[in-house]
């Protein structure tokens, strides 16, 4: 029952604060009563005593009322910081464990509902799209109408992808029944899974340490944060003011001549709507699977043994291109190689260096700039003039080397992977077809909205529209544009998946004459055994030919596997693919090993990766 008017209510009130073990508790002063000489301080004081004394019902006092909303706030900012502290709290005899994972599991359940909420939202309103909803949510959004059970379960476990999954199931639209029994369920497995691991953990720390194991612990949870932040960040820098400059030339190029797309029943790849993260996986797996049978995860790097890494990563272009020897380099589009001085104040002085180098190899403008080591296009654009290539070269890294070679306006582009055991003769392995990314016009829509309803260029609108710190984009003006009905124009000079480039595979153009001219390209280099040529053609009948292409890069064992996105392709297929490229990768550094070729250790592999990764988040924005 209550307590009167001068008494303290249940006895002495016991304040447990969060780092108390065991019953401490603290009286309040005797001396309080004679304080409560006016009616209405005794008013109000009697009325906080009746709520302290309806607190303590069931032994449950303020502080824990306090800490159980936190556990069901937290998991609004961070699911594992709530997880920590209610690991923390149970450690410490400080609530019931049956209550803390309650109040967890309320804030979890409730916060994904929130996030559902945002989604849903995004589609009626534009202020909340544009901070909420990129190409990762659009992407998710398709994915998850089919696996909504696996990929909520796998992103609970993945740093901060829960909140793009649950973004995207209110922007696809997944059926709120299905999000419902979803979060119920994995939040039902997930939650005691991870809170008895860091309990077990933080218990055994706090043996050993006291409570510096709830600082270590809060120290690794921001680590992962960081980890997120670099390799798995959701949102884009916003675009600088070189983005607004411009973009590359729009126009029809790269699409004529190529079989035509129309009667292609989906525009993107089943393989496409996996996370980049998830589909690596079996990649992975069947990697390891292979380096545990050949005793070497590195083996594949001796498959081309005198190039850096077998051309794995950090592989120099200008390397590959120069190992190309007469007759066959006649075939390779002209370029010249400029290495950045360190000191940033000789600008001027490097400029009027590439500019000699270029007259002195007989190059003019328009010529592609692009990193010697890179991937994925960064970097690459194309410079018009000399003021082009001066603001270049200004935000170029200092002491890194790039490549200005011809530019080849010939109509498509190719990508001829070839490779083979040594002794056993090589062969073409795919010819794929790139389309550049591009919309068509209809005479009545701006270019911006073109790229917003195109299916495939609205997974990188904010690359098109200058919004990717590492990519130009369009020009402003011609955003606002209206292209001719059936007008296709080319977004991007880059034609790769960064830049929603579609591949087609083209096996088709495999004939004898296209495999001799490649073999002969290949012999050429010593001791090349696996690499993709990045070809530029006048026509499909040419090609098939053999003719009038030029050749604008080489890659090693680092290729990407392009053919894999094709969209007639099922995901079974791809993998096969994958897995069989693998092998072959594989079989070809065995052999070489065993005629005395060693493959890189892994320290310096992963150095090399480090190395480029550094690098391309510094070269200047592609085009």
């Amino acid at each position: 029952m209550f307590a009167q008017p001068g008494q303290n209510p249940v006895g002495a009130a016991r304040l447990k604060g969060p780092a108390v073990r065991g019953n401490a508790s603290l009286t309040l002063p005797a001396q309080a009563g004679t304080l409560w000489s006016a009616a209405g301080l005794r008013g109000t004081l009697e009325s906080m005593q009746y709520a302290v004394a309806a607190i303590h019902i069931g032994g449950f006092d303020l502080a824990s009322l306090l800490q159980l909303v936190s556990l069901v706030a937290l998991p609004f900012a961070h699911e594992d910081l709530a997880i920590v502290l209610g690991a923390y709290i149970v450690v410490n005899d400080l609530m019931p464990a049956g209550l803390v994972v309650a109040g967890i599991y309320s804030g979890i359940v409730v916060s994904d509902f929130a996030l559902y909420g945002i989604g849903f939202g995004a589609r009626r309103l534009p202020w909340l799209r544009r901070h909420a909803v990129d190409d990762r949510v659009r992407g998710f959004g398709d994915a998850l109408k089919r696996n909504l059970f696996a990929l909520v379960a796998l992103c609970r476990f993945v740093p901060g992808l829960v909140f793009v999954a649950c973004v995207a199931c209110g922007w696809g639209r997944v059926s709120l029944a299905r999000f419902t029994l979803a979060s119920l369920l994995v939040s039902a497995l997930y939650l005691p899974l991870m809170l008895y691991l860091v309990i077990v953990f933080g218990d055994a720390l706090d043996d050993h340490i006291g409570l510096w194991a709830w600082p270590f612990l809060l120290a690794a949870l921001g680590l992962a944060a960081f980890a997120r932040r670099r390799i798995l960040a959701f949102h884009g820098a916003v675009g600088s003011s070189e983005q607004a400059a411009g973009g590359p030339p729009l126009s029809g190029d790269g699409l004529a001549n190529l079989p035509s797309l129309a009667g292609l029943p989906r525009r993107i790849a089943p393989a496409e709507l996996i996370p980049p993260f998830l589909f690596k996986i079996p990649p992975m797996l069947h990697w390891i699977m292979l380096g545990l049978r050949y005793r070497s995860l590195a083996l594949p790097s001796a498959a081309n043994p005198y190039l850096t890494t077998g051309g794995m990563w950090a592989e120099s272009k200008s390397e590959c291109l120069r190992a190309v020897s007469d007759p066959q380099r006649a075939s390779i589009a002209e370029f010249v190689v400029l290495r950045r001085r360190a000191d940033a104040s000789t600008l001027s002085f490097d400029h009027a260096r590439a500019l000699r180098l270029l007259s002195d190899a007989g190059l003019h403008f328009p010529v592609v700039a692009k990193p010697d080591i890179g991937r994925h296009g960064f970097g690459v654009r194309l410079l018009e003039d000399a003021a082009a290539l001066k603001d270049y070269l200004e935000k170029f890294p200092a002491g890194a080397k790039l490549i200005l070679q011809r530019y080849i306006a010939l109509a498509g582009e190719a990508a001829v992977l070839y490779g083979g055991v040594p002794g056993q003769g090589g062969r073409i392995l795919s010819v794929t077809l790139r389309y550049f990314p591009h919309v068509v016009g209809d005479g009545a829509s701006t270019l911006r909205e073109l790229i917003g309803r195109d299916r495939r260029t609205r997974r990188r609108a904010r690359l098109h529209l200058g919004l990717d710190q590492s990519h130009l984009g369009c020009a402003r003006g011609a955003l606002d544009g209206v292209p001719a009905l059936g007008e296709p124009v080319r977004l991007a000079l880059i034609g790769n998946r960064r830049a929603a480039a579609l591949y087609r595979d083209a096996s088709a153009c495999i004939t004898p004459a296209l495999e001799a001219r490649v073999a002969a390209v290949f012999a050429s280099m010593p001791e090349f055994h696996y690499g993709q040529l990045d070809l530029r053609f006048e026509s499909i009948e040419k090609l098939r030919c053999g003719e009038s292409f030029a050749i604008v890069g080489i890659k090693g064992v680092g290729s990407e596997l392009i053919d894999v996105w094709d969209p007639s392709l099922s995901v079974p297929q791809a993998y096969g693919r994958m897995f069989a490229r693998q092998r072959l990768l594989f079989a070809i550094g065995a052999a070489n090993r065993a005629r005395g070729f060693e493959p890189a250790d892994l320290g310096e592999l992963l150095g090399r990766l480090a190395q480029q990764t550094d690098l391309i988040h510094r070269y200047p924005a592609s085009s």
